[in-house]
């Protein structure tokens, strides 16, 4: 499983990568997409920890 660290480093790969096709007021609303997705990540991955995979 990635870590939060590799998450954040793939979603700012993410958005400099789109840079140069954004236009200027674009690349704040994707920016905050991908902030949601990350955060989503985040709350997913800490869910699946509480429950803390027993069998």
């Amino acid at each position: 499983m990635n870590s939060q660290p590799d998450k954040d480093e793939a979603a700012d790969t993410v958005l400099n990568a789109s840079l140069p096709f954004l236009k200027s007021d674009e690349h704040e609303r994707v920016k905050g997409q991908l902030s949601y997705i990350v955060q989503d990540m985040k709350e997913e991955h800490q869910q699946r920890r509480n429950r803390g995979y027993h069998m």
